[in-house]
């Protein structure tokens, strides 16, 4: 398996296990971590992260999988608390953020419908040709 597919069967497996709209949000802290090394590529600190920092640890370690999902994209462990982007190349990022933003949308829209459904059934309405919202 590519490094492309196993990030996006990291991700959807966080969003099938957990709330998707936390995972959402350490989705998008993910892809503000990877696009600070697009913009600084040369600049060390913006490759590595504190994995102890109180927002890191509160929007993405504390999901399962979500270590793996950093270390598939290539960051590796430095010690129990940091985490670095050490690799030159930047395709696998370019790459991530491709997956981590499809996945976002997919679940922004199941969301949505879901929403949608919830309400429909609060009113007691149902779509089809044989049912009214009256």
């Amino acid at each position: 398996m590519d490094k492309h597919s196993s990030i996006k069967e990291i991700c959807q497996t966080m969003l099938s296990k957990h709330d998707p709209e936390g995972i959402i949000e350490a989705f998008e802290l993910i892809l503000k971590l990877l696009n600070n090394i697009i913009t600084k590529p040369n600049e060390p600190k913006m490759r590595k992260f504190k994995k102890t920092n109180e927002t890191i640890k509160q929007k993405i370690v504390v999901f399962p999988g979500s270590i793996k999902l950093m270390q598939e994209i290539g960051y590796t462990n430095l010690d129990s608390d940091y985490m670095e982007y050490t690799s030159a190349d930047l395709s696998n990022i370019n790459k991530a953020i491709e997956v981590i933003k499809a996945q976002i949308e997919l679940a922004n829209t199941n969301t949505t419908k879901e929403s949608e459904a919830r309400k429909r059934r609060k009113r007691g309405t149902r779509l089809g040709p044989f049912y009214s919202s009256y």
